[in-house]
């Protein structure tokens, strides 16, 4: 498995692979292919692939906000799963994002999916309720 950053030109897999995992996206809005590409041309060491061969078999999408570095979008295959893949981008991302001066990480996941709750456990992350996530945006394509 190689782990590297994603092309413009695989915005398309990378799609696919979020249906496949039923990652939810907004295809859009934000999730276009357009600002997909243009986001992954602009943060191509915070968009993470790992290939199995010319196969996108996961992917990590950080961002970096000044203060954190966030882990936005990690998904993986379902057959490739329970192989060390999500932990592996997980783990270059964050290398990622501390190479950008970022100390402090975090994710926001849905409180049902106990699945990716578990994963980022088991990499240092701690999980609290005292954040409320509060969102407001022009359209529901955001």
């Amino acid at each position: 498995m190689d782990i590297r950053p994603i092309g413009t030109e695989e915005v398309g897999a990378v799609i696919e692979l979020w249906e496949s995992a039923g990652l939810e996206y907004r295809p859009v809005g934000r999730d276009s292919v357009e600002n997909l590409k243009e986001y992954f041309a602009g943060n191509a060491d915070i968009c993470l692939g790992a290939f199995a061969g010319d196969t996108l078999v996961g992917a990590a999408i950080g961002s970096d906000d000044g203060r954190k570095g966030w882990i936005n979008r990690l998904a993986v295959a379902p057959r490739q799963r329970r192989k060390g893949i999500a932990a592996a981008l997980l783990h270059k991302l964050e290398e990622a994002l501390r190479a950008r001066g970022r100390k402090v990480f975090a994710a926001t996941i849905y409180s049902d999916n106990d699945a990716s709750i578990n994963l980022f456990r088991q990499n240092g992350f701690s999980c609290t309720t005292r954040i409320a996530y509060l969102r407001k945006a022009d359209t529901d394509d955001f």
